[in-house]
């Protein structure tokens, strides 16, 4: 029986492209189906260099499961910039709410890590713990909102900048199954950072704004020390079930009195 485009294309609902976590039918990135008796012939839209890889893998194995189907040729197409704008409009017109962790019914759990102070092994906590959901087969984002130390980036061995659809949308880069967002992305290691009050919290919530995370099942946030600021304003964004994570501190010299160091 010879195979149908409606066949390939049943099979390409089911791959998700690795950057926006949607199927690339509904995305439209599919550009181009030629099916030649047992060979198929595909053209799909590139949206980052990053996520060739990956796309091309899950496009070959929704292709062998098609019966009759013997050989393919898979062309990914970098997107131009007026079609990545185009896409940015498109994702945003579908977000129900600015943050989208606190949209009604949002399924994806937030987890807070704090420490009343800084150099405990907070970040540690949020880059093990988020790896750790990534291996049971969870999606997991972090963000990194210790902008004074932001260290999440290299501990996952992230060192590429974050693709930007349209000036108007970031998507987060990934490794071991966790997407990112950090200051570290945009400001120069020695570079300072003098935020405070209603400037960092403003700069904190663009992270949530501004980035497409999709919908994972866990958002893990790697808090500032509480010393420089509160979580509160991540509660206001993030409604519904949090667990907080909280380091123990470290041990204190002797003689140290409480509440330093």
């Amino acid at each position: 029986m010879p195979i149908t485009e409606g066949q390939v294309i049943d099979a390409l609902y089911r791959v998700d492209d690795p950057l926006i976590h949607r199927n690339i039918v509904e995305l439209e990135l599919v550009q181009g189906l030629i099916v030649s008796g047992p060979h198929v012939d595909l053209e799909v839209a590139l949206i980052a260099p990053e996520g060739a890889g990956a796309l091309r893998h899950r496009i070959s194995e929704a292709l062998a499961t098609i019966d009759g189907v013997e050989s393919s040729s898979v062309e990914l197409v970098p997107m131009t910039d007026p079609e990545r704008d185009e896409l940015a409009r498109s994702l945003e017109a579908d977000r129900s709410t600015p943050i989208p962790f606190a949209a009604p019914g949002a399924r994806t759990r937030v987890l807070l890590v704090a420490s009343g102070k800084g150099g405990v092994g907070k970040s540690s906590v949020t880059v093990n713990l988020a790896i750790a959901l990534a291996q049971r087969g969870k999606r997991v984002c972090v963000v990194d909102a210790d902008v004074w130390g932001f260290s999440v980036p290299a501990m996952l061995g992230i060192d590429q900048a974050p693709t930007v659809l349209g000036n108007r949308m970031v998507l987060p880069p990934q490794a071991h199954g966790v997407a990112c967002a950090s200051i570290g992305f945009f400001v120069r290691e020695d570079q300072p950072v003098v935020w405070r009050g209603p400037m960092l919290h403003k700069a904190l919530e663009q992270f949530l704004t501004d980035f497409w995370w999709g919908e994972p099942d866990f958002l893990v946030v790697d808090l500032p020390p509480a010393r420089a600021t509160s979580p509160s304003p991540w509660r206001r964004s993030c409604p519904g079930p949090r667990p907080t994570w909280s380091p123990p501190p470290s041990p204190r010299p002797n003689g140290w009195p409480n509440g330093r160091g």
